[in-house]
């Protein structure tokens, strides 16, 4: 359904019942659980190309994108940018410097039209207090991600000794 809100039903109702990936943080989520995080937060929209989270930005909020796709970049102080990731219906975005009460490592930029739910880093982290399941998604989400960019490095870089 891809977040199209149905008559006479809610669009968390469309969103619960929907088939997210299991490689996607609601994909690895109980059905409660998953029901419960999808009425957290405010929902928003944005359109091709905008930044949803900007690099060296200090908000404290997440993204839980529920419809699109969205790339994150890097800008090297060079002018270069560097695609770190490519994140879809389903994914938390912001994790990061949200949790580590840090700047923005990234900038987050929608590739096609994006629906997400903004949620504040006090709202996320009661949640996931009540929620041990979600916790547990959370930790295994951010290992695969580590998992994933030191197999990135270690591919792209050539050894030397």
């Amino acid at each position: 359904m891809n977040g199209a809100v149905r008559r006479g039903v809610r669009p968390s109702e469309v969103l619960v019942n929907h088939v997210w990936p299991p490689s996607t943080f609601l994909g690895r989520l109980r059905n409660a659980t998953r029901e419960e995080l999808l009425e957290q937060g405010t929902p928003i929209a944005y359109p091709p190309h905008r930044a949803l989270l900007q690099q060296g930005d200090e908000s404290r909020h997440i993204l839980l994108i529920t419809s699109g796709v969205v790339k994150v970049v890097a800008s090297a102080e060079s002018g270069y940018d560097m695609l770190l990731a490519v994140r879809i219906a389903g994914d938390l975005v912001g994790e990061m410097a949200a949790f580590e009460d840090r700047p923005r490592s990234g900038t987050v930029v929608a590739c096609s039209d994006v629906t997400a739910r903004i949620i504040q880093m006090r709202a996320l982290e009661a949640f996931l207090t009540r929620h041990p399941d979600a916790m547990r998604a959370i930790l295994h989400m951010l290992c695969a991600r580590l998992r994933w960019a030191n197999r990135r490095r270690v591919t792209s870089r050539p050894t030397t000794r």
